[in-house]
């Protein structure tokens, strides 16, 4: 049994301890919010690669080849 005097002294967290629960810290989310940014990034770049209608070595050449393209069709003037 508590005194008093012991009462008087107890704060929230020593009746939260004895409850079994405890406080949440003011940073407590910022692990599992990065946690789950990390999971998101790796299962986009994964969803990305097995998705991807063509590898890179052919986007590339695409890519490159509709430059090419539309230099032809638009060459830039030159000012004097």
């Amino acid at each position: 049994m508590l005194t008093l005097k012991q009462l008087k002294n107890l704060d929230a967290d020593d009746v939260l301890r004895t409850l079994g629960v405890q406080r949440k810290g003011a940073n407590d989310w910022v692990a599992p919010a990065l946690g789950g940014l990390l999971l998101g990034l790796l299962v986009g770049a994964a969803s990305a690669l097995l998705l991807a209608p063509q590898s890179g070595e052919e986007l590339r050449a695409e890519l490159l080849s509709r430059l090419d393209e539309e230099k032809e069709l638009n060459p830039l003037e030159e000012h004097a």
